[in-house]
């Protein structure tokens, strides 16, 4: 390409900073996941508030940059401000405060998916941090197996993250695990990748067993999204293309499907309500509230914590929220907030340079839509967030192609034996390590 654009230019310092200490942030946040319940209080406090300022050094960073989404995921990041802006300082509403930290905690994650001129790690790094995340896989899976269950006889594994009632945290944690297996396994040594598809497998089996739905949905969603976009490749499609569509028509469409399946009337439906434990139900007695609030609070919400009641139906035994954060940020922030939230979940799938980083994204986002899934428990939700950047080993910019002489296209599969070729190499121009 000739020429200099913003994502080609020499990193900034507070870039080059993120970029040097990501290895140990990675480190830190699998050491928490794995050891959550083996941790005192104050240390699990010191490693969240470490990891919170790691976000902020990574927000810093995007200034000066542009890479696909960026624009979009701070447009998100804005409107959620303004909005609790709205309802923290102009209604008075501080009972808020606690669920806003947690969000914000949440929006910075995504700040790292946008880093600009991001060069990625050496070979040599990314097997020396497989190995050291790989041991601390090892811990979380002797806690699972050998530690008391959560219930006595149950066939559900003792969870190790999230406290003694972390049976979700901990097959979330897994699957962030198997992410990272996923991101770095091209980058690795022969050997070593033989022990990472071992990993791999022993963590899939591992969500099996937990049997928690949400998990093993992700991860078909995942792997739906590779075999997609492994066929859209084969046939020459250039990847950026494949990314618009995808969020444009096929996801979109995976979500109209499960509305479908949820407010459908049929048998199906009733069985449906006992087989996500309720969820339906909650989904609905959420709706009846937003469609009886003033319209004022059906634009802007009535503030972050307030998706917390007390059910009718199924879940009438305690206050929950409605395990799906799409409707959960309906009735907080309103249809503003929906959109903002929709957009955030957007611009990272946008953000996306690999066929891996989309699929891991799209997992995330449907979990998100059928439970109170990884977007919104932020120290989850670095964990798949580092193991996508920390295999990027360049800049990459994902952009639909406009024409031949456009320097872009040139850089895309143009024939099914180019796109065999770059498939074999390991998606040389989008995934070198993604």
């Amino acid at each position: 390409m000739t020429g200099t654009s913003a994502a080609n230019r020499a990193p900034s310092r507070v870039a080059q900073v993120v970029h040097a200490t990501l290895p140990y942030a990675t480190i830190a946040a699998f050491v928490f996941a794995a050891t959550f319940n083996l941790q005192p209080d104050l240390l699990r406090y010191a490693i969240t508030a470490a990891l919170g300022g790691y976000l902020l050094l990574c927000a810093l960073a995007i200034v000066g940059g542009k890479v696909p989404g960026q624009g979009l995921g701070l447009f998100a990041l804005t409107s959620f401000l303004a909005l609790n802006f709205i309802h923290i300082v102009i209604l008075g509403k501080t009972d808020t405060l606690y669920f806003f930290a947690q969000y914000l905690f949440a929006f910075m994650v995504s700040t790292i998916f946008f880093l600009p001129n991001f060069s990625g790690l050496s070979a040599r790094r990314v097997n020396e941090l497989f190995l050291v995340v790989g041991v601390f896989f090892v811990i979380a899976l002797f806690q699972a197996y050998f530690f008391d269950p959560l219930v006595r006889g149950t066939t559900r594994l003792a969870p190790f993250n999230g406290g003694p009632e972390g049976l979700h945290p901990s097959a979330y944690a897994i699957l962030a695990f198997l992410a990272f297996f996923a991101m770095v396994h091209r980058r690795l040594t022969p050997s070593l990748k033989w022990l990472n598809i071992a990993a791999f497998v022993v963590g899939l089996v591992t969500i099996e067993v937990y049997g928690v739905r949400t998990a093993e949905l992700a991860f078909f969603v995942a792997a739906v999204t590779v075999v997609i976009f492994a066929v859209g490749l084969y046939y020459g499609m250039p990847l950026g293309n494949i990314v618009l569509i995808f969020a444009a028509y096929i996801f979109p469409a995976i979500i109209a499907i499960l509305l479908y399946l949820v407010f459908s009337v049929d048998d199906f439906s009733r069985e449906l309500v006992a087989y996500s434990s309720g969820r339906t139900v909650a989904y609905q007695e959420r709706l009846s509230m937003f469609w009886n609030r003033s319209l004022f609070e059906q634009l802007i919400g009535g503030g972050a914590g307030s998706d917390y009641v007390t059910g009718i139906d199924s879940w009438r035994s305690s206050t929950k929220d409605s395990h799906n954060d799409f409707l959960s940020f309906l009735l907080e922030y309103g249809v503003l907030g929906f959109l903002v939230f929709s957009c955030w979940c957007l611009s990272m799938m946008l953000s996306s340079r690999s066929v891996r980083e989309l699929a891991v994204v799209a997992g995330m986002v449907v979990a998100s839509f059928v439970s109170n899934g990884v977007l919104l428990r932020p120290t989850l939700f670095i964990l798949f967030a580092l193991a996508i950047v920390v295999s990027r080993t360049a800049p990459v910019v994902i952009r639909p192609a406009k024409s031949a002489a456009d320097p872009a296209r040139r850089m895309l599969p143009q024939s099914r034996a180019v796109a065999r070729a770059r498939r074999t190499a390991g998606f040389s121009k989008y995934g070198q390590g993604g």
